[in-house]
């Protein structure tokens, strides 16, 4: 008997379900380098009544054979944890907003990677779902993932999708399947769920961009959409055209902390106290969150011309017009 053939008669030797009936499914490597072929049972489709198997790690040199490991497993199943990171860390539950980025880092164990084994047990199926929060509708991209060990992907923003991208709003939900086969799986070994926001918008009405303003500031709503739960919205009032670099005079402010973005309206009844002088002043509504200082909405640039007061003429003096 040849060394290659000993070699081949210990292994199976060594595996006690190799002579197993006729029924028994076995699964064979061929080390690329060696050129050595083991037969072992497959730990997925082990034969009727078995319900676990032995697999044993071999190192196989030119001048012997050495067993390095075994253990005894039952049906194969990996193992697996998924865990996404936002910008927003202080949410309790997974949450971003829809042109934010995130990662989420996916760490697998059990995977057969150490020979030219199937795909059903050297791999797992990533699913990656987009769930619309106004549609039943689901779509599902998917990923094959074949390493031990931790993998970060980052994506640059949700995938959910709206007529206006920045109002998307859902759930994209991260699936890991073990298989079954070379194409079907058993289901979901693990599973993480990041909560889809859209972005806040707002308008500013009840004064028009370049109006005139001779008298009282008019009255205006601010018509706000989408808060970000945790953020605080201001208008500001600048004096002139530029808003950068400003320091400005806070004139509304609301901040929120709760689960669910905010829309409402807010009145100003008048600002007028805040303009002292004539000339060009610009409201801007501001919004500040974990992803920023940023505006809502165009700001609104108008023109203060108010007419002089007018002083009463001084009362005559009795007997002074004879002079």
């Amino acid at each position: 008997m040849s060394h290659h053939h000993r070699i081949i008669a210990m292994v199976l030797a060594a595996c006690p379900f190799a002579a197993a009936s006729d029924s028994t499914v076995i699964t064979r490597a061929v080390h690329e380098t060696s050129g050595v072929v083991w037969d072992m049972p497959s730990p997925l489709a082990a034969a009727p009544g078995q319900n676990r198997a032995m697999i044993r790690k071999w190192r196989v040199t030119p001048r012997e054979t050495e067993l390095l490991g075994q253990q005894l497993v039952g049906p194969f199943l990996p193992t697996a944890t998924i865990k996404v990171t936002t910008l927003d860390f202080e949410s309790a539950e997974p949450r971003t907003r829809v042109d934010q980025p995130f990662t989420i880092d996916v760490h697998l164990g059990g995977l057969l990677t150490e020979g030219d084994f199937p795909r059903n047990v050297s791999s797992v199926l990533l699913e990656r779902q987009a769930s619309p929060a106004d549609s039943a509708e689901i779509r599902s991209d998917h990923a094959w993932l074949g390493m031990n060990g931790s993998t970060v992907l980052r994506f640059p923003a949700s995938s959910l999708t709206a007529g206006d991208p920045t109002k998307a709003e859902g759930t994209e939900t991260f699936l890991v399947h073990a298989l079954s086969g070379e194409k079907s799986t058993q289901g979901p070994i693990a599973s993480a769920r990041i909560r889809v926001l859209p972005v806040a918008s707002a308008e500013i009405r009840g004064l028009r961009q370049g109006e005139l303003v001779n008298r009282r500031a008019p009255k205006i709503q601010l018509v706000l959409r989408d808060l970000y739960p945790k953020s605080q919205t201001s208008l500001i009032l600048y004096e002139g055209r530029e808003i950068n670099g400003n320091p400005g005079i806070t004139v509304k402010s609301l901040v929120t902390d709760r689960k669910d973005p905010l829309s409402t309206t807010l009145r100003v009844e008048d600002f007028s106290a805040h303009m002292t002088t004539n000339g060009t002043y610009t409201l801007a509504l501001v919004s500040e969150t974990v992803y920023g200082r940023e505006l809502l909405c165009a700001p609104v640039t108008f023109e203060v011309q108010r007419p002089p007061r007018m002083t009463k003429p001084l009362p005559e003096v009795a007997g002074q017009a004879a002079r």
